[in-house]
Parts: C-alpha cells; structure tokens; sequence
C-alpha cells in the first residue's frame, strides 16, 4: 500500500541519518519552488519566516483561490492543458475547477488528488470494482475503495463521460462526485452556509474513475496524470518543512500551494507537468501495484 501524506517520517528522520539541511529565511514561493525541483536526494528543507505558509492549512483548502476553467470550453482534454499553463512558479493555487452547470455548483480538483488518488490506484488497481449504470440520462459510476490505512473502504459515486453519449460536450461540465471519506465530509460541513457548496473530488474519487476507465473504453478522461517529474517534486515536498516552536511538516493546504508553484516553475521551463493520455504516472508507480 502506498504511504499517506501524513504517513512519511518526520525531519529526525534524516536528521539521523545524516540528511543535509537547506535553511530559507523567508522566501518567496518562487524561491521554495525552485529549491524543491532541486532537492538532492540526501536533502531537506527547512523555512523560517514564510508569511505564506502561515495560512491555516484547513482554510486554504476550504477557500484558496484555485485555477478556473471556463464554461465554454467544449471538452477537458483539449482545453484543460491550456489553461494550466497560465500557472506560473508565483501562483498560489489548491487545485484548478470549474461549474457543473446542472447543479450550479463548483467542482473543485485539489492538486493532491492527483497524485494521491494516483498511488491509490496503481496499489489497488486490481481491487477496485466500478459498477456502471443509467440515472436518467447520465451514466454513473459506483465503486467502493479501500482506505489507506483502516480496515474498511469509502463509497463513491461520479458521473462519466461517455464518447458516445448525447450531450458528449457538456457531459463533463454535468460532473458531480460523492464520497464518505473523512476529507469530503469535512470539507462539506464547513461550507453548509453556502446555498451551492463547491465539491470537492478526493483520491477515491480519482481512483475510481482511472479503474472505470481501464473496465470501460468509451469513458473518457477527466483528471489529467501527473507527469514523473511533477510526481518527483510532490515527493520532494514530504522533506520540506516550516520552522515553528518545532520544525513541522507541510500541512495539506500549504502541500497544494507548493504543488501549484511546481507546476506553475515546470511550465515556466517548457516541461508539461500534466497529461490526460500519457502513462508516465501510471509507470512511476507501477512498483506498488498489489498484482
């Protein structure tokens, strides 16, 4: 099984074993971003001062800005790439959205999901059975997921997008994903003062949809895989911490915002950090899979 975040061992970890340690005194995102693509693998990063990082990693998630697709884009795939690039090593983003017109609600992607929802799959690939059917005039998907670390598995139910399906271009903009996992609990409580809460899609919602996809060839992608060298700085992130009372690890929140400024510095560089048909993801992590 694949590590959670909060699963990887701590700064006396590599202290012990002799790790060199890289100290910023308050840099800019920019600056954090471009030691992180660096890191030797004998490494870690320690910063102090770091205005922000001193957001709470919860409210980040719950109302940081994100990067927005517009509604007339006709389809992910083609348009998706395009609009990624506006980020840049400067962008302080969770995740990118966009408006499911049916429900008019926002859907909202942290980056996070991406690479944990890919590590989920691959370790469960041969696991995970989505079952499809019709609810009126859309194909759903259930399915249920193992959790990471309990003995028991979350339900998750999502739209997908059909290639042969009626209204093929505006499938995607009618996505909606449910889950019971603790973090889409948590983050649908907190917004119950919202008349159209945004939903979040958590890894089990990205694992499900990549096992609906592998089962079904007329399902069409919707989350983009990240490439190996975007995965190799998410990883690089678990060395990098922030100088409190203690020396703490990253939080969720400030996890995507770093993630964001990668992506944003990778862009800057001409190196696409996110596909939806390569399988460079997929072959990062093939390691894991419990086959």
């Amino acid at each position: 099984m694949h590590l959670r975040w909060e699963d990887y061992p701590g700064i006396s970890y590599y202290k012990d074993r002799g790790f060199e340690s890289i100290e910023l005194e308050s840099p800019s995102i920019r600056n954090v971003s471009e030691e992180v693509e660096n890191l030797g693998e004998d490494e870690y990063i320690i910063i102090k001062g770091c205005d922000f990082l001193s957001e709470s990693p919860r409210k980040f998630m719950k109302r940081g800005p994100e990067l927005k697709i517009p509604r007339k884009v006709d389809s992910p795939w083609r348009y998706f790439p395009k609009e990624f690039k506006n980020l840049t090593a400067d962008s302080h983003k969770r995740g990118y959205s966009w408006r499911n017109k049916r429900s008019n609600t926002t859907i909202v992607v942290p980056f996070s999901s991406l690479f944990d929802g890919l590590k989920l799959y691959v370790s469960q690939r041969n696991e995970i059975k989505a079952k499809l059917y019709h609810d009126h005039d859309q194909k759903v998907i259930s399915g249920k997921v193992k959790s990471s670390l309990k003995n028991y598995s979350y339900t998750v139910f999502e739209n997908v997008i059909q290639k042969d399906g009626k209204n093929f271009f505006a499938d995607w903009l009618s996505y909606n994903c449910s889950c019971t996992c603790e973090g889409n609990l948590f983050n649908r409580f907190t917004s119950f003062k919202y008349v159209n809460p945004p939903h979040f899609v958590c890894k089990h919602g990205f694992a499900l949809y990549e096992a609906a996809r592998k089962s079904e060839e007329k399902i069409y992608p919707l989350f983009p895989r990240p490439r190996k060298k975007f995965i190799e700085c998410d990883e690089n992130l678990t060395r990098v911490f922030v100088k409190r009372r203690y020396n703490e690890r990253l939080g969720i929140g400030q996890r995507n915002r770093l993630d964001g400024a990668c992506l944003g510095l990778l862009n800057e560089k001409f190196l696409q950090g996110l596909s939806f048909w390569q399988e460079d993801g997929i072959l990062k992590y093939g390691s894991l899979a419990q086959d």
